[in-house]
């Protein structure tokens, strides 16, 4: 929210000033005509005008207007996500060799050498981990796995067989999954 107050404030500033240079009652004279420039208005009529304090006006209202608009920023809370995957029948892996990632990458990911993870990482208020966070995966050389998060959340709410043990307010805990090996 600090950048919508500097928004208002700057737009605070360009009207204070517009309105100061309009009191001040400048008026601009065009150079072919040696008149004073006037603009017509609709509702208000004709105006001997002060380009540069009309400017000064309008930034500052756009400005104004265009924060309002926005969005405010709720904050964030922080989730905490656990799971655990599983080697494949006849497979030795090294955990610490592989990759747990995010897509996107916006959390803190922790792999334990027998392969459960903790991911920890802040979310806008009102939303969800799977509106942030597509998939979870990991690869090591020839083995690797993945999770949908948004199609395992479905399920579980659905009550059909899903990877998603629990769900919390800020928390989901998978069940182990099994890695596939390629070759």
């Amino acid at each position: 929210m600090t950048n919508g107050w500097i928004m208002y404030a700057l737009a605070a500033l360009c009207l204070v000033l517009g309105f100061v240079a309009l009191l001040a009652q400048k008026t601009y004279v065009d150079t072919k005509t040696n008149q004073p420039t006037e603009v017509e208005l609709p509702l208000v009529g004709k105006l001997k005008t002060n380009y540069p304090a009309l400017v000064f006006v309008a930034v500052g209202a756009f400005l104004a207007a265009f924060t309002w608009s926005k969005p405010r920023d709720l904050g964030e809370e922080q989730w905490t996500i656990t799971g655990s995957l599983r080697q494949p029948a006849g497979a030795t892996i090294k955990w610490e060799e592989g990759a747990l990632v995010l897509l996107p990458k916006a959390f803190d990911v922790a792999l334990a050498s027998n392969g459960t993870f903790q991911i920890a990482g802040s979310i806008p208020k009102g939303e969800k981990f799977e509106d942030v966070i597509t998939s979870i995966l990991y690869t090591n050389g020839k083995v690797s796995g993945q999770i949908n998060v948004a199609e395992e959340y479905k399920k579980f709410q659905a009550h059909q067989p899903s990877l998603v043990k629990s769900a919390g307010a800020r928390l989901r805990d998978y069940a182990p999954v099994t890695l596939t090996v390629y070759e």
